[in-house]
C-alpha cells in the first residue's frame, strides 16, 4: 500500500488503516536497530510481536506478530535480498498456511557443490545459487558476491542453497539442499 517516510506517527496510522482492509499485513524495513526503525515498537503497542530475529543470512531483522483483532502482520528486512530471501522462506508458508493450505512446505533437493567457502558456526545462510551441469553430472554455483542489497544475485540465480548453523567449510562436491524459485 505504498511507501511511509520513517516517522512513528505515519507508521502506526498505516499500519492501523491496514488492518482493517487486509487479510494479513506485510512491511518490508522500519524494523531493524536504527534510530528510525519503528515497527517492532508500534507492533508492542498495537498488538503482539510473536517473534523477533531469526539467525540466518541475509535476513536476521525479521518479524512476526499479531495486531488486535487477530490480524498477522509480517515484518520483512529492508535490504532488497534480505527480503526476497525471508519471504521465499517464510511468507509463501505463512500465506499457504493462511489459505488453509496446511501442509505446504517448500521443496529441495540434494545436489554436489562447485564452489568452497567458510562460514560462521550458529547461523544459516542462504547464498543465491544457480545449477549447473559439469562432466553430465548437477551441480550447484553460488553467485561471487552475497551482499543482501546485491539484486543481480537474484535475477542471476535459480534457487537458494542452505548452508546448515553447524557447518563451517563447504569444500567442493559438499552435499547441500537447493531450493528452486519455480517448484
Amino acid at each position: 500500500s505504498g511507501i511511509v517516510k520513517d516517522k512513528y506517527q505515519e507508521i502506526k496510522k498505516k499500519i492501523i488503516m491496514l488492518k482493517n482492509k487486509c487479510d494479513i499485513i506485510v512491511i518490508s524495513g522500519g524494523a531493524s536497530a536504527g534510530s528510525k526503525d519503528f515497527v517492532v515498537k508500534i507492533i508492542k503497542k498495537i498488538g503482539v510481536l510473536k517473534f523477533w530475529k531469526v539467525s540466518i543470512k541475509p535476513g536476521r531483522p525479521f518479524g512476526f506478530g499479531v495486531l488486535k483483532g487477530s490480524k498477522p502482520i509480517l515484518i520483512l528486512p529492508g535490504n532488497p535480498v534480505a527480503c526476497f530471501v525471508i519471504f521465499f522462506l517464510f511468507g509463501k508458508t505463512l500465506l499457504n498456511y493462511l489459505q488453509t493450505n496446511t501442509s505446504f512446505k517448500l521443496n529441495y533437493f540434494f545436489v554436489k557443490s562447485n564452489f568452497s567457502m567458510k562460514k560462521k558456526l550458529g547461523r544459516e545462510e542462504f547464498l543465491r545459487g544457480k545449477l549447473i551441469i559439469k562432466n553430465g553430472k548437477m551441480y550447484v554455483d553460488k553467485y561471487k558476491k552475497q551482499g543482501a542489497g546485491i539484486l543481480n544475485s537474484l535475477v542471476w540465480g535459480n534457487g537458494l542453497i542452505r548452508l546448515r548453523s553447524n557447518e563451517t567449510i563447504i569444500s567442493k562436491k559438499s552435499i547441500l539442499e537447493f531450493y528452486p524459485y519455480d517448484m
